[in-house]
C-alpha cells in the first residue's frame, strides 16, 4: 500500500472462510491501522466463502513499515487468519509556509490561521512532523465552510 503520509486510507481485507463464527480484528499497529470509527470489533462470517472487511490505514512517518492484522476467534481466542501489510508512505506536500518566531528552550505559543478552502464543512486533523518540537493543541478542528480558524501550537525548540 503506498500513500501520502497523514492521508487516511481505506483498505478491503479478504478473508476466505469454511465455517460461520465470529471474529475480532487486531493489528499490530493500532495506531496505523484500525476499523472504521463506528465498526464495532465483532464480525459474523459466512461460512465457505470469501468474507470483506473494512479496515482504514494512516501514518504520520514517511517510509516503510510492516504491520500485521490478525483474524481472531471471538469465542476461542484462537487465529483464524493473518494479512501482512507493506505500508509505504511518503511526505505531504507542503501547500503553505509561514514563520513562527521561538526563542530556545522557552516555550512559545504559535498561531496559524487556516481557511477551509470548500464551501462544506470538513473536519480536518492536523498532525505534525516534528512532535517533539511542535505539538498542536486541537488535533482534530472542524471547520465549516469557507470558515476560518486559529490553528495552535506548542512550540519546545
Amino acid at each position: 500500500m503506498k500513500a501520502k503520509a497523514g492521508v487516511q486510507n481505506t483498505l478491503t481485507l479478504s478473508l476466505p472462510i469454511e465455517e460461520a463464527r465470529k471474529l475480532q480484528i487486531y493489528s499490530s499497529e493500532h495506531q496505523n491501522v484500525y476499523l472504521p470509527k463506528n465498526t464495532n470489533n465483532e464480525f459474523k462470517v459466512l461460512p465457505k466463502s470469501i468474507n470483506f472487511i473494512k479496515i482504514h490505514a494512516k501514518t504520520f512517518d514517511p517510509g516503510e513499515k510492516q504491520v500485521i492484522v490478525h483474524a481472531i476467534d471471538y469465542v476461542s481466542g484462537v487465529k483464524v487468519y493473518s494479512w501482512m501489510l507493506m505500508m509505504q508512505s511518503q511526505l505531504p506536500t507542503p501547500t503553505d509556509r509561514k514563520d513562527v518566531v521561538a526563542r530556545i528552550n522557552t516555550s512559545t505559543l504559535g498561531q496559524y490561521l487556516f481557511t477551509n478552502p470548500a464551501r462544506r464543512s470538513i473536519t480536518f486533523e492536523i498532525g505534525c512532523s516534528h512532535p517533539e518540537l511542535y505539538k498542536v493543541q486541537e488535533s482534530i478542528m472542524v471547520f465549516d465552510g469557507m470558515q476560518t480558524q486559529s490553528i495552535k501550537l506548542d512550540i519546545h525548540p
